[in-house]
Order: C-alpha cells, then structure tokens, then sequence
C-alpha cells in the first residue's frame, strides 16, 4: 500500500495533482480483459535507519517484482526509499496511472507498519517515530494512495497488498516481525474505505504481527508468489489460497485479511486458451464429437466444449522425507495436454506440483467454471504418488492422492489426512457438476481403490455402440493399477492412454470413435501384458460411478487422422 503525504493541506494538494491528471490522460472506451495496461508498483524496506531493521522485507519485493512481471506487468520497483523518495515514486506512478486506459493496477508494500487513530501508515526508511504526531507527520497513510488511486483509476481494476502489520508494540518491536506502534490502546489492523473496482489484502489480521520469516522471504510474500501463477483462480479464490498457505506457514497465527468491492471477476492468470490448430474442420469435428443420428443427420455432442485439467506432483517437498520425487511426470502430462489441445481441441489447465490446498483449489476452481456447462467433456487426470490406508478401527480402506507437501502417513497419520486428497471427494464432485460425460483418470499408486470407494457396476465389459452413450451422461474413472498395486515411476499407463489418444492404436469396433470403456479396456489389456512378470505387475481399472441418471451413457474421443497426422510430438 503506498500514499503520498500525511497532513491535511498535502493531501488535499495531492488530490488535485491526480484530478488534473486524470483531465490530461482523458478517458475512453474500455478495452477488453487482455489488451488493459498492468502496472505495479513494488517497495520493500529492509534497512531501516531508526527502528528494527527487517531481513526480508527487501527479498519480498524482489519476489513479488518477479512474479508480476512474470505475469505482464509493467512493474516500478524500489528497495529501501527514504520518505521523500517513497512520495515522490508514488507521485510518479500515479501519473501513470491516470494516463493509461482502464488499467489494472498492483500495488505491494513490504516493511514496517502502524496504525494512528483508524489510520494505517507504512514508515519510511528514515523515519524516526517516538509519538503519535511523528507518525502523522513522517508516516505515509494508506489512506492517501486509496484515494489518489480511486481518482486516478476510476473505471480499471486496483488490487493492493500491504505485507507488514498496523498492530503494536512500539516498544518491544522485533526484527522478527514487521509492525511499530505508539499507543496500547490502538492494536489491530484499522478498517479501510475501500473503493468500487478496488480490493486491499493484508499480510495479517487484526491484533496480529506480520512475520519477517525465517528464510530468504515472508510468508505472505512466499503465498502470494506461489499462488500468482495458478491459472484460472478468481480473486476472491486467489485470496483464499493465500490465507491459506500463510495460516500453514505460520501454524495458524497469521492469518491474511481482505477487504474487497471488485465489481467483476479478475483473474491474475486466466485459463490459457486453445490455440488455433490446422485443418478445421477436423478439428470441429474431434472438438465436438460430430456424431450421425440417423442417415444423413450429423449432431455434436460436445456443444459446451471440452475441458481437461492436468495435476502432476514430480517434486515433493525434500525437507519432509517422505516421498520420492517423479521426474518423468513433468513430461508426462505435458505431452498428454499437447495431444489433448492438438488432435481432441480440449482447453488444458495444467496445475504442476501443487500443494494440498492447491490441489483442491485447482479442482473447486475447475469444477466451478466448467461443471455446470451442461454438454461439455471434462478430463481430470492426476498422476503422482498415491496409497491405500485402512482404518484401524473400522477396517475400511480409503485411496489417497498424495500432493508435494504431504507428510508420511504413518508418521504423521492425522496431518496427512489433512493435506492429502481423499477418494471419495471425486464422488462428491461427480455428483455435483452438469457436465454431461466426466472422465477421471489417475495415475498413481493404490489408485485402483478409488472404484473399490465408490459404487459402481459391476460388469466393465465393452457395450454396443449406441446413439445414447453420446446423449446420456456419464462419470467413468480409469486408474492405473488396483487397490495393492504400485505403479513404476515412469508410466507406460499415461504414456499409452497419451499414445491412444493420439490414434496410435485401433481401440474398439467403431470408425474413428473411442469411449471411455474402450480406453479402459485397451490400458487395461496393455499395461498387464507389459507389467506381467515384472517387479511391479500393474492391473489397470476402469468402470462408471453409479450416481442416479449420471451413468448411462460414456466419454468419446474423436480420432481424425487429419490432426493426428500433422502433430509432431
């Protein structure tokens, strides 16, 4: 959070330099989501010359600098500003601002902070603050860069972080945490008038210090850098994600605090889109699933589209010892996805290594924007480490999917359970979505218990081709082993579902159709003839969850050899 000046004559010189700006910038029409400016301002302050100097503060900026530009921003950057400085690149920024059209402006302050009678200020390096009138007067109010803000970008978008905190103590502050105070009476964080199309995220909540770290970075800076990326989270999901990894990293005691009025959905990343491929036609045809009804008549059964999200976890995290890392599903999955988007014209989100809440974010995330398209194809596939825990007491068995940062199960029983993805939600999910043909594929250990958790039918043979598995839904599962059964770690299962999918095989009797039970069938025949006799014999498995009116019809794919002859894997 920034602002530019602390008594009342400043402000109000401030606030007409941003009207005649906005006058000499104009305003137009506004541009649409992906042509908009992104600007970002970023400081942090570290090396304070009169209050406890912060380690990481500086790191933070860094980061947080990076990561936007990673993301498109046109991103002005400054490390350890002195007050005169901090106003003047604020003054500059602004001017920006209001020249640009509908921009989508970040703001990131990283360092010491306060609060004086409801107003919150970040402190300059070279502030020396020992009363409630030094920090009006050498402080500088989040309350100015609101408002300069609200004038200078009246109909884009402004998102704000301020990583420190307005909570206490003055006397007993710590290079530990990020916060100064003056009076006892005055803790906490005070509320902000927080503008339309504006939204303003602290590091920590009320009565709470914002931590420096304990390594090279914070961990409000850490979440927010890790969560930027993830394609396809809305702001409100984003904040979330990031109070959530921030309430982990600190074991519950900082908890991020939102205050929002955006008045349409923003995304820091949207879902990447499907470029456009060769041979169109074909690639309607494959998209859609061009169908005949009867002699002559043609129909799609995907009009909503096709969908698929990719999770893979090939790097777990070191310091916990507790699972192998799995190079060769970096790989995997990002061939899968060229294949899905080349030859079957499906969206892919791919989501690498996540952690437990990220994991299922991405899906609630993925489910919330397609689950309801009511003729689409959604793919899920997850491939990593999975195991089968039965419960000691009720003797039940329940599949895991185990994300990077899961502690072992058998150290560490109940904050595995805690982290890790639990079979059963896919039933939940299946249940849930509208979409009309939902195919979930793991590829993991133990991964065949999934179907043992859910019911199912009982007969996986190959049905007859009829016009109903185009028309009727369906929720199919398809895993790379059984229940006991681990998997190598470099998958013959994905790299031939992959293979399958790119017409390298002639799977079932129809002309250039494959169903779901046909793809399973096919790994099912060709993963145990491959495995058999080896270390790791593999039975893949493949059936349909049985959930009232959702498991009469099946999942096609589209082989047309026009696309799967011009890709090149």
């Amino acid at each position: 959070m920034t602002a530019t000046v602390t008594s009342i004559v400043p402000r109000l010189i401030g606030l007409a330099l941003f009207a005649a700006l906005l006058v000499l910038g104009g305003l137009s029409g506004k541009p649409a989501a992906a042509e908009r400016p992104r600007l970002a301002l970023v400081f942090g302050i570290s090396d304070y010359d009169h209050h406890p100097k912060l380690k990481n503060s500086a790191n933070d900026a860094d980061l947080i600098s990076a990561s936007l530009r990673d993301l498109g921003f046109d991103v002005m950057a400054r490390t350890d500003p002195s007050a005169a400085a901090l106003r003047r690149v604020i003054g500059d920024f602004m001017a920006r601002v209001a020249a640009a059209t509908d921009p989508v402006v970040v703001v990131y302050y990283a360092g010491q902070g306060l609060q004086v009678g409801g107003v919150n200020f970040m402190i300059p390096r070279d502030s020396n603050i020992k009363t409630a009138d030094d920090a009006t007067a050498q402080g500088i109010s989040l309350a100015i860069l609101i408002d300069g803000l609200r004038l200078a970008n009246r109909s884009g978008t402004s998102l704000l972080f301020f990583d420190a905190c307005n909570d206490n103590p003055f006397a007993a502050a710590a290079a530990t945490t990020r916060g100064i105070a003056i009076l006892e009476t005055e803790r906490g964080l005070a509320p902000m008038d927080v503008s339309a199309r504006m939204a303003v995220m602290f590091a920590t909540s009320p009565g709470r210090q914002a931590l420096d770290g304990a390594g090279n970075n914070g961990p409000f800076a850490l979440a927010l850098a890790e969560n930027l990326t993830m394609p396809g989270l809305e702001f409100m999901e984003f904040a979330r994600l990031v109070r959530d990894d921030v309430l982990a990293a600190t074991n519950g005691y900082q908890q991020p605090w939102v205050q929002t009025a955006l008045t349409e959905p923003f995304y820091f990343k949207a879902a990447t889109p499907v470029p456009a491929k060769p041979g169109k036609d074909a690639m309607t045809r494959a998209a859609e699933v061009v169908y005949e009804t009867q002699p002559g008549e043609l129909a799609a059964t995907y009009e909503d589209g096709s969908y698929a999200l990719l999770i893979g976890v090939s790097d777990y995290e070191d310091s916990l010892k507790a699972w192998r890392d799995l190079p060769a599903v970096r790989g995997e999955i990002a061939e899968l996805g060229r294949t899905l988007e080349a030859i079957h014209g499906f969206r892919v989100t791919t989501v690498p290594n996540p952690t437990g809440q990220q994991l299922e974010a991405a899906i609630k995330s993925f489910v919330n924007e397609h689950g309801s398209k009511t003729n689409a194809r959604l793919l899920f596939f997850l491939s990593g480490h999975g195991i089968t825990i039965e419960n000691k007491l009720t003797k039940k068995k329940v599949g895991w999917f185990v994300p990077k940062d899961a502690p072992h199960h058998v150290d560490s029983p109940i904050p595995f359970a805690n982290t890790a993805l639990n079979m059963s939600r896919i039933a939940e999910w299946s249940e849930l979505m509208e979409a009309k043909h939902v195919l979930w594929v793991f590829d993991s250990c133990f991964s065949g218990v999934a179907l043992r958790m859910m019911e199912k039918k009982g007969d996986a043979a190959v049905r007859p081709w009829e016009i109903h598995l185009h028309m009727q839904p369906v929720r199919r599962v398809i895993t790379a082993g059984s229940e006991n059964e681990e998997v190598p770690a470099e998958s013959r299962f994905t790299r031939q579902f992959t293979r399958a999918l790119r017409g390298d095989f002639k799977i079932g009797d129809q002309d250039n159709l494959v169903t779901g039970a046909e793809l399973g069938d096919f790994l099912k025949k060709d993963v145990v003839d491959f495995s058999f006799g080896t270390d790791l014999p593999q039975t893949p498995q493949s059936d349909t969850i049985i959930i009232p009116d959702l498991d009469s019809g099946d999942i096609v794919f589209r082989i047309e050899p026009e696309l799967t002859a011009a890709f090149k894997p």
